[in-house]
């Protein structure tokens, strides 16, 4: 089978801002070919009542033959467990999506045998085997404590962590995603499970998206909430909003100061390398090798971001 090698897992992906809409809404799925979102997510899922979903799949395939703005497209399918399952993949792989995204996933296992019906879709698609490629949603405690083995299944190149549910899961006393929240901005009741999943997720060489901040009209919130998450190391997050989408774009990708001192970084490595030095010294500190990795990720983000940009104008 060829799935989506290593090499190819572990690339820079544009994944700093992802948005959703439901599949059977043509007004919102207009609006989704030019959203400033890296990811265009289309729901067919919670977003769509049971009596639209051929509808819903209908109008996808019809809005995803125009070129949209993101650089990848998703379509989140009814539940591994559903009998719209099969036809969902089958549909999706037909209409030209980058990334199937896989809701409620609980285990390794799970996405292995969805693996072998994507390998069926693309071959009925006429599509190259292996280029759809796997989003896994996890939001289940069952998910965070199979996060390495999920992480590590062919396919998949992104989590995205899903925090209604799994506080549904953890018993918390309240589910609290935006401005209600009594702890304050910092989700102190999900850390482990960030950190959980952030790890299995760069370990694996893919990316992970977090669930963004439900007050979507609360932009300093939205801000804040999303810097703890960069911090933490996650990729991107989901935004509720196009409004969140600058935020998100700007908080996950290099700041200008970040890039100054990658590029200065760079600039003494290519120095002392030159005149056969083994100590780089930046700004009076000792860099060394974990600095000059973060200084090209930082360079190597921004080239890609750029690229992006000029293409769309």
């Amino acid at each position: 089978m060829a799935y989506v090698d290593s090499a190819d897992r572990g690339r820079i992906r544009l994944r700093r801002s992802s948005l959703i809409c439901p599949g059977d809404d043509t007004k919102l799925l207009g609006k989704m070919e030019t959203v400033a979102a890296d990811v265009c997510i289309v729901d067919w899922e919670d977003g769509v009542v049971p009596a639209r979903k051929e509808e819903a799949r209908r109008l996808t395939a019809e809005a995803l033959q125009k070129a949209w703005r993101c650089p990848e497209r998703v379509i989140r399918t009814n539940g591994m467990d559903s009998d719209l399952f099969e036809t969902d993949v089958f549909a999706a792989v037909a209409a030209g999506v980058d990334s199937i995204m896989l809701p409620k996933v609980e285990n390794a296992e799970q996405i292995i045998e969805a693996n072998l019906l994507i390998d069926r879709a693309e071959q009925a698609a006429g599509r190259e085997a292996g280029t759809v490629e796997v989003w896994a949603l996890a939001e289940t405690v069952q998910s965070v404590q199979n996060a390495d083995a999920i992480a590590e299944v062919p396919r998949v190149t992104c989590l995205i962590f899903g925090g209604g549910d799994l506080g549904a899961d953890l018993r918390l006393k309240r589910i609290q995603l935006g401005s209600n929240r009594t702890l304050g901005i910092h989700r102190y009741e999900y850390f482990y499970a960030y950190s959980r999943m952030i790890t299995a997720a760069r370990a694996a060489g893919i990316d992970i998206q977090v669930t963004g901040f439900t007050s979507y009209t609360d932009l300093d919130a939205s801000r804040e909430d999303a810097e703890i998450s960069a911090q933490f190391g996650a990729t991107g997050a989901l935004a509720i909003s196009p409004r969140q989408l600058p935020i998100y774009n700007e908080v996950f990708g290099p700041g200008a100061d970040d890039l100054v001192w990658a590029d200065k970084v760079l600039a003494a490595v290519d120095a002392a390398a030159a005149e056969q030095r083994a100590v780089v010294v930046v700004d009076g500190s000792m860099v060394d090798g974990p600095f000059i990795r973060n200084a090209r990720f930082l360079r190597s983000l921004q080239d890609l971001i750029d690229a992006h940009d000029g293409s769309v104008g």
